[in-house]
């Protein structure tokens, strides 16, 4: 049953249909490894017209602004933080659909952090839900 439904919820998330104007936000519940994920989008004239994706720790600093979580996660990855949400936050602006977003090769928590939570949100747009919200982190693994 629940498979069904993460699928239904998949589905319609993929094929969004009119946007409700607003901001949207959705944070993860609990931060890993110190870091907590989020994304936020904004719709105007029922388009996707801003978004961010990012991790956030307890001082409230951008994982894409710290040049050392940067440098560890390219040398370990091959890719830094920064350069992988850009590369997905371009893909959606740029397609605004998240089928033809490609994942970052290096940055798969982070791909698929951005593909889940950008869902969410294009489904709580969908419906008219401005506002922030919380995901839980089992849904983000």
């Amino acid at each position: 049953m629940k498979k069904i439904l993460i699928g239904i919820f998949v589905f319609s998330s993929l094929a969004f249909g009119k946007l409700q104007d607003g901001k949207y936000y959705v944070e993860a519940e609990k931060a890993t490894w110190g870091w907590k994920p989020f994304t936020y989008i904004v719709v105007k004239d029922s388009k996707v017209v801003e978004v961010k994706h990012d991790r956030k720790n307890k001082e409230g600093k951008n994982a894409t602004e710290d040049m050392k979580y940067n440098k560890s996660m390219a040398k370990k990855q091959g890719v830094g933080i920064k350069e992988a949400v850009g590369r997905l936050e371009k893909g959606f602006m740029e397609s605004k659909n998240l089928d033809k977003v490609d994942s970052v090769a290096g940055a798969t928590s982070t791909s698929k952090e951005f593909k889940v939570m950008m869902k969410y949100l294009l489904n709580k747009a969908e419906n008219g839900k401005p506002g922030s919200y919380k995901i839980s982190n089992k849904d983000l693994i």
